[in-house]
């Protein structure tokens, strides 16, 4: 339960706006607990982060993440979007490749109602979250495998080739 305990902690932090890291651990939890149990620790974990997070980020850091979202045309435009279609743009912006905690700054000071927050980024960030898990398990057989410990059927083969395409690609 420690490592649950150390992961869970290290996501919450990694949902703060100045944090990086959350794709690092969720890859771990693939590669240590496998996949079922790996992503239901990520599940978890951004369950509890992401209002920990909003949280901290609306009382403590609101100003600062301002100041830099304004320095960003980008950042500013999906500001801007996100004031008026909230949900929709919280599991839109959760699909892009950019840190978690970013966006999650970027959502809390655009004024979304928090509910549209989480909900939204929950959805959005599920692929994402079940991706990451599923290739460190697939880097978890991969050892396995090179090591001489696991032997594969053909198609375990085929499958582990895909994955690994797939893990290029993305």
């Amino acid at each position: 339960w420690v490592g649950w305990l150390v992961s869970i902690v290290s996501m919450v932090v990694t949902q703060l706006p100045f944090a990086v890291g959350y794709v690092v651990i969720a890859m771990a939890c693939g590669l240590i607990y496998g996949v079922m149990k790996g992503f239901t620790l990520v599940i978890l974990a951004t369950l509890l982060g992401l209002p920990i997070a909003y949280f901290i980020t609306d009382r403590l850091m609101r100003e600062w993440v301002k100041n830099r979202v304004q320095s960003n045309l980008r950042l500013r435009a999906i500001m801007f979007t996100a004031k008026k279609n909230g949900f929709k743009i919280s599991i839109l912006v959760r699909l892009l490749p950019v840190p978690v905690g970013l966006v999650t700054g970027l959502l809390c000071v655009a004024d979304i109602k928090f509910v549209h927050l989480y909900v939204g980024s929950l959805i959005g960030l599920l692929p994402e979250m079940f991706v990451y898990v599923f290739l460190g398990s697939t880097a978890k057989n991969l050892l396995s495998v090179s090591s001489g410990k696991m032997e594969l059927s053909l198609l375990e083969e085929i499958l582990m080739g895909v994955a690994g395409v797939c893990g290029i690609i993305i």
